[in-house]
Parts: structure tokens; sequence; C-alpha cells
């Protein structure tokens, strides 16, 4: 069993409150939990209106397939118009 942690750093630069960034979150991660069969949460800059940091945890059986959903997962990141990735890493375990 290999383990992922994502960590994506995110802007949402129409966000002009915590209202509306919760509004583009909240499906963006039940999509990402969806399609990638992954845990998220918010883990940084709560409060800030238009920046989070989200965490993403992946569990699979091969190196191989883990690489391939984090790659996925990040290109459906930036495919995403409503916000940035400024910065990602990962940590596989």
């Amino acid at each position: 069993m290999f383990i992922a942690l994502l960590h994506v750093e995110i802007i949402i630069p129409l966000s002009r409150s915590l209202k509306y960034k919760r509004h583009i979150l909240k499906p963006l991660k039940l999509k990402i939990r969806d399609n990638f069969n992954a845990s998220v949460i918010e883990s940084d800059y709560k409060d800030k209106w238009q920046r989070t940091l989200l965490s993403i945890a992946f569990l699979r059986e091969s190196r191989g397939i883990l690489d391939s959903v984090v790659e996925k997962c990040i290109s459906f990141l930036n495919s995403v118009p409503e916000v940035q990735v400024v910065d990602w890493d990962v940590e596989v375990i």
C-alpha cells in the first residue's frame, strides 16, 4: 500500500468574501473526493478570502497507480476556471 499527501495552494481571484470562497470550495472538494477516491480538507488560510491550502490524501495498491492519480488530480485542479493553482507538493509514504 502506498499513501500520497498532496498539498495544493490555491487562489480564488474573484472571491470577495468567505461565503463566496466556500461556495467555490465545497463542490470542488466533493468532485475531488468523488472523482479520485480521496480525502480532502482545507488545511490552511481558512480566514483568507482569496487563498486556501487543500490537503488531499490518496491510498493505492501500487506506486504507479498512485503517481498517475496524483497527476490527474493536479491536472483537474489546473483546469478549474474559478481557481488558480499557485503551488503544490507531494509526500509519498
